[in-house]
């Protein structure tokens, strides 16, 4: 039989830890961004679908050029549960807004998740 009692605890200090103190704070402002491209509020139709594209493309592995009909399911093209989550993970990724893990079920075209997301993205950040 083995014994599985605990054996003597060792309670003796270890060494002492080292306490970091706070240095100054950098208030600087830091460089100005360079970034002017439109927010994702400010996205045209035709830029919200192609992001739509690009996202659905990517998570599902499919070719950048493939053609997608803006009325095609899918879960004919693959999409599965897992690969659904990718897909709201990575818009909202992409776009800066929560999006519920059920969009690409909620909205299961290209032409859905375009109006959905154009919807969400004209309302306010959350």
């Amino acid at each position: 039989s083995t014994d599985l009692s605990p054996g003597p605890a060792d309670l003796s200090p270890g060494p002492a830890s080292t306490t970091l103190s706070p240095g100054p704070a950098d208030l600087s402002p830091g460089p100005a961004p360079t970034d002017l491209s439109p927010g994702p509020a400010d996205l045209s139709p035709a830029a919200i679908a192609e992001l739509v594209l690009d996202v659905i493309r990517g998570v599902l592995g499919l070719a950048p050029d493939l053609k997608i009909r803006p009325t095609q399911d899918l879960r004919d093209l693959g999409m599965d549960s897992l690969l659904a989550l990718d897909l709201a993970t990575a818009l909202a990724q992409r776009t800066g807004r929560p999006i519920a893990n059920s969009f690409a079920w909620d909205y299961p075209t290209p032409e859905a998740m375009n109006h959905a997301l154009a919807a969400l993205l004209k309302g306010p950040a959350a």
